[in-house]
Formats: structure tokens, sequence, C-alpha cells
């Protein structure tokens, strides 16, 4: 049986989550992180997509339609990691 993710934290949050973060770097997880959003929710893609995945789709219908934030998270060394996720933090109440 297939758990539906996104439903499921749709549910938990009323509606949907008001941040997201990819940190594996899989389509599915990108993708997934983008559509549990609510509407101007915000998403960081820090995981990278590598080989046959770093040309994947973005699901761009929902994003203009839901009026969300991407933002894009590359060469942090893994020190500033813990930081990086305290400061996303901040991004809800901007």
């Amino acid at each position: 049986m297939r758990h539906d993710v996104v439903a499921s934290i749709r549910d938990v949050t009323a509606g949907g989550a008001q941040v997201s973060l990819d940190a594996l770097g899989a389509p599915v997880t990108m993708t997934n992180s983008i559509e549990c959003l609510r509407k101007q929710g915000r998403h960081a893609q820090v995981g990278l997509l590598l080989g046959d995945d770093r040309s994947v789709l973005v699901p761009m219908a929902r994003v203009i339609a839901r009026e969300l934030r991407v933002y894009g998270v590359h060469g942090m060394a893994e020190g500033f990691q813990r930081g990086e996720i305290e400061i996303f933090g901040t991004f809800i109440h901007t």
C-alpha cells in the first residue's frame, strides 16, 4: 500500500505547510515538498539533484498558482547547515 505523503501533510497542517526543506535531493522529495505547501509557502532546495535527475521538472503550475517562493541553497559547508536551518525558520515571518 502506497502512502500519500502530500495529502497527509496537508491534513496534519490544516491545508499545507508554511515551509518545506528538501535536503535529500531526489525528484520525489523535491516535488512532494513543493506540493505540500500552502498558499505563499516557502521551499528551500538544499539537496543537489545529480546525474539523470539534475534536470528534474519543478511543478511550476503549483508554484505560480499558490504564489510560492522557492530558494536554492548551494555550497554550504556541513558545519553551517544548522545555522542555515535556524535562519530558514525566520522565512515563516517574512
